[in-house]
């Protein structure tokens, strides 16, 4: 049996919705301050380490207890409806065969109540019942490694070496190597296939169909 671990932006969907929107607001109520996300720089960070950054940008003062509030914020004021999101074709049906024999879990930047919204709004939620995500730890190797402890109490025993990361960044591949566990990278995100490659990824695909062959 494999685990199976999938970030969800360009990997699973496509597009981020209000995001941008989303976290603004969330630092305005929490920190009382008019800020501009630009994600340019920031794709593949968790959302924990997107805000300090953020913060830190506009010179907020914070702390970790403020970080906290303003991430459950975040995740608040994401919609459940996101627009501008999309679903990769093929996904769900891919996500169907290979949950039979094998377990599936998310690792995402995302902090998890965002996540679970646009999961369960592209009805694929019930795949993925535990995992590391993006409120949880500032750096994205440590929540595969929260991801694999879930996936222990959800009765998975195997072997490392059937551990698989499928992301679509660099930063994805770096936190699998780090990880200890195998990097899947998919180009249906905006990373040319050399880049992964030289990342370090074991495995390049174009789509999530073929992790079935």
């Amino acid at each position: 049996m494999g685990l199976y671990l999938f970030d969800i932006d360009r990997t699973l969907l496509k597009g981020l919705g209000p995001y941008d929107s989303s976290l603004e607001q969330a630092i305005k109520e929490t920190f009382q301050a008019q800020t501009k996300v630009d994600l340019t720089p920031f794709h593949g960070l968790t959302d924990r380490r997107i805000l300090r950054n953020i913060l830190g940008q506009h010179n907020i003062p914070y702390d970790e207890v403020s970080i906290e509030r303003c991430l459950h914020a975040f995740g608040k004021i994401y919609p459940e409806t996101p627009s501008g999101v999309e679903i990769i074709p093929g996904v769900p049906e891919t996500l169907s065969r290979l949950a039979q024999g094998n377990q599936l879990g998310i690792v995402t930047g995302n902090v998890e109540e965002m996540a679970r919204k646009k999961l369960r709004y592209f009805k694929i939620n019930e795949y993925f019942p535990f995992g590391g995500f993006g409120n949880e730890a500032y750096e994205r190797s440590n929540l595969v490694n929260f991801a694999i402890l879930s996936a222990r109490n959800y009765g998975w025993n195997g072997d490392w070496k059937n551990i698989f990361l499928v992301g679509d960044t660099p930063r994805d591949v770096e936190a699998a190597l780090f990880a200890g566990v195998n990097p899947v990278a998919v180009t249906t995100g905006t990373t040319r296939r050399e880049e992964l490659i030289a990342a370090g990824a074991r495995r390049v695909i174009d789509n999530l169909a073929e992790l079935l062959n």
